[in-house]
């Protein structure tokens, strides 16, 4: 057993390695993802002001293309930590919008002016960040007043979190650092100085099901143990 629990640096180094990892043995994928995925954004943000032409669109976590190079926008950048990698991958970079800027940086320390960008998107990446509430810190710096910010990431019931924070000791999941229950998710988007528009999630009982009912050990495992996971989106304003 580990004397301590990793620092929150090293365990998100680890992630890190696992992410890369991951798309070096999963390419070419397809791609298609992200744009279906976009078109969902902006039918969750078109009641609230949407995302167009003029918008100036942020993504936190954009990967090898992301929402980024699917939503429409007068300036669109993609950061991610591993874009140094995925820029060299030719599959990925076909797949790309040229107009799109892509960033190598966390999200933990943006390289923008305070309120450069009206609209902010990130897709399953806030459980695999560093420092959750340091992201969001800083997108909503970058943020001008009254932008919106679509956010969705996996979550758990109580006991499913209160499982996987024990399990942690062993590092069985390297590539998420965090884990959330909708209730922790809101909490931390309101102490960032967000204003939660819209929530909306999974549920779990179909969730567990499929797991219980998929022939895949890991989550047989998965349902075993109650940390069957769903996804939570939100739609946040900043003030």
């Amino acid at each position: 057993m580990p004397d301590a629990a990793p620092s929150a640096a090293a365990r998100w180094q680890k992630a890190q390695a696992y992410e890369r990892a991951w798309w070096e043995a999963h390419r070419p994928p397809s791609l298609d993802y992200f744009r279906s995925t976009a078109q969902q954004v902006q039918a969750d943000l078109a009641p609230f002001g949407g995302v167009g032409p003029a918008s100036r669109v942020l993504e936190i976590g954009s990967g090898p293309a992301g929402l980024v190079t699917a939503l429409p926008g007068a300036r669109r950048v993609g950061t991610d930590p591993l874009e140094g990698f995925f820029r060299t991958v030719e599959a990925f970079r076909a797949f790309r919008d040229p107009t799109v800027e892509y960033v190598a940086v966390q999200g933990e320390a943006l390289p923008f002016e305070d309120g450069a960008f009206t609209v902010a998107v990130s897709d399953n990446v806030l459980d695999h960040v560093e420092d959750p509430a340091r992201v969001l810190a800083e997108v909503r710096r970058v943020l001008a007043p009254g932008a919106l910010v679509w956010l969705r990431v996996h979550v758990y019931h109580g006991w499913g979190r209160l499982v996987r924070q024990a399990l942690e000791r062993f590092e069985v999941d390297r590539g998420h650092p965090h884990t959330f229950t909708p209730a922790a998710l809101r909490a931390l988007a309101e102490a960032a100085g967000f204003a939660v528009l819209h929530e909306a999630r999974g549920r779990y009982g179909p969730a567990w099901w499929g797991e219980l009912t998929a022939g895949s050990a890991k989550r047989l495992a998965h349902a075993l143990l109650l940390v069957t996971r769903v996804e939570a989106t939100l739609v946040l304003r900043r003030p």
